[in-house]
C-alpha cells in the first residue's frame, strides 16, 4: 500500500532516506536513481548497519558503499551554476572587496548572513564533487530539473524534499511506494527516473559554458579557470 509520509520540521526525513537504502542493501546488485535539484550529505541518527555491505554514517558514505558492493548509483541534479550564479558571485566579491577596505558595522552584519549562504552553497559543492568522484556513480546534469525522486529496487520515493541537510530541517511530504505492493506506481517512478537520466547531461558540457560566464569577476581581479581554484576563494570567505 502506497505512504503518504509528512515530516515534521526537524524529524523523520533522515529516517526515510535510510530505510531507502537499508532496503536497497538487501538487494545484491541492481542499480538506485536519485534525482535531486540540490544535494548536501544527510547524516543519520544512528550508523546505518547491514553487513557485509553497508556501515555508513551519512548518506553520501552509504552511496558509496553500495556502489562499492555492486550497485549502479545513477544521479540527476543540477550544476553549481544553480548555486554559484554568476552575478550572485559578483555581489559576494564586491562586499568581499568593501570590507578588506576599511569594515563598517553594517557591512560586517550584512557579511555574517551571507556567510552561511556560502557555507550551504560549499556544502552541495563538496557533495556533488564527492559524488563525481564515486566509482560505480554516475552523475547527469539538468539545470531545469524539479522532480524530487529516489528509486531503488525495492522502493520508491516521490515527493517535495530535496536529499539535502535543509529538507530534514523543513516540513516535507513524500510518498513511498513499493515495487511489490505498488506496482504501477513504482513501474512509472522507475521509468521516469531512467529517461531524466538518459535526457541529462554530462559534467564538461556544463563546466566549459559555466567557466566563460564568470569572466565579468574579472573586473574584480579575479579568474577561475578551474572549479578548484573558484572552490578555494569560496572557502577564503568562508573562512
Amino acid at each position: 500500500m502506497v505512504e503518504v509520509l509528512l515530516t515534521p520540521r526537524g524529524g523523520k526525513l533522515d529516517r526515510i532516506f535510510a530505510r531507502f537504502l537499508l532496503e536497497e542493501a538487501r538487494v545484491r546488485g541492481g542499480s538506485l536513481y536519485i534525482v535531486s535539484p540540490w544535494i548536501s550529505d544527510v547524516g543519520f541518527e544512528r550508523r546505518l548497519v547491514y553487513l557485509p555491505y553497508l556501515d555508513a554514517g551519512g548518506v553520501l558514505e552509504a552511496l558509496r558503499q553500495l556502489a562499492s558492493a555492486g550497485k549502479s548509483v545513477f544521479v540527476v541534479t543540477r550544476y553549481y551554476d544553480d548555486v554559484l550564479r554568476p552575478d550572485l558571485l559578483y555581489t559576494w566579491a564586491v562586499l568581499f572587496r568593501l570590507l578588506e577596505r576599511g569594515s563598517r558595522e553594517e557591512l560586517d552584519e550584512l557579511w555574517r548572513e551571507l556567510k552561511d549562504d556560502v557555507s550551504f552553497s560549499l556544502s552541495r559543492i563538496e557533495a556533488l564533487d564527492e559524488l563525481l568522484r564515486m566509482e560505480g556513480v554516475h552523475v547527469r546534469f539538468n539545470n531545469r530539473v524539479h522532480a524530487k525522486l529516489y528509486v531503488g529496487e525495492r522502493l520508491a520515493i516521490i515527493g517535495s524534499a530535496n536529499l539535502t541537510l535543509m529538507s530534514t530541517r523543513n516540513e516535507e511530504c513524500v510518498i513511498v511506494a513499493r515495487r511489490d505492493e505498488d506496482g504501477d506506481l513504482y513501474r512509472q517512478a522507475r521509468e521516469h527516473a531512467e529517461e531524466m537520466y538518459e535526457s541529462a547531461r554530462e559534467e564538461r558540457s556544463y563546466e566549459r559554458v559555466y567557466l566563460s560566464r564568470l569572466r565579468r569577476l574579472q573586473e574584480l581581479n579575479l579568474w577561475f579557470g578551474s572549479m578548484e581554484s573558484l572552490r578555494e576563494w569560496l572557502h577564503e570567505l568562508a573562512a
